[in-house]
């Protein structure tokens, strides 16, 4: 682990919080969307091919999340303008949020030095967050593990509803 890494929050943990500025033009708080489960995912570049694969899942997802009452939001350290070029051009139905500052990235373990010939910049990673503001799933890529199977997280997901409205 480098200077600029640290160790992600484990399952269990409270989810670090955090505002940041979103492509809807508002700054979203972590701690405000508690009223219903939260995917949390970190995108590496928006215009590679991975991470535009990456946000196809949960663009695929996203009307059966929103049913359940469960926030996709997405983390990029690109620029808000960047994020909502690539909203546009992908016809993104969620959230994204930037993290230019790299704090957030940082504080979910997901910032590396390098990768892919980029620099401090994040790995893809998806934490699913209850409403107790805790850790209920992590992934974050590491080139030897393939991307989760959505249905896996949207069995969680549902899950969690489950235990919640229990």
């Amino acid at each position: 682990m480098t200077p600029d890494e640290s160790a992600p929050p484990d399952v269990g943990d409270l989810a670090p919080d955090f505002a940041l500025p979103s492509t809807q033009g508002e700054t979203v708080q972590l701690l405000s969307l508690r009223e219903c489960p939260v995917i949390l995912f970190f995108l590496t570049d928006t215009f590679t091919f991975f991470s535009r694969g990456f946000s196809k899942i949960f663009e695929a997802l996203h009307e059966s999340l929103s049913m359940m009452e469960v926030r996709v939001v997405g983390v990029s350290t690109e620029p808000v303008e960047t994020l909502c070029t690539f909203s546009d051009d992908q016809h993104i139905p969620y959230t994204l949020l930037s993290d230019f500052d790299r704090h957030v990235s940082r504080a979910y373990g997901t910032l590396t030095d390098r990768i892919a010939g980029l620099t401090m910049v994040t790995r893809a990673g998806i934490f699913v967050i209850d409403t107790k503001g805790r850790i209920a799933y992590r992934w974050i890529y590491d080139e030897e593990g393939p991307v989760p199977d959505a249905d896996q997280i949207v069995e969680l997901v549902s899950k969690l509803q489950s235990e919640t409205s229990s």
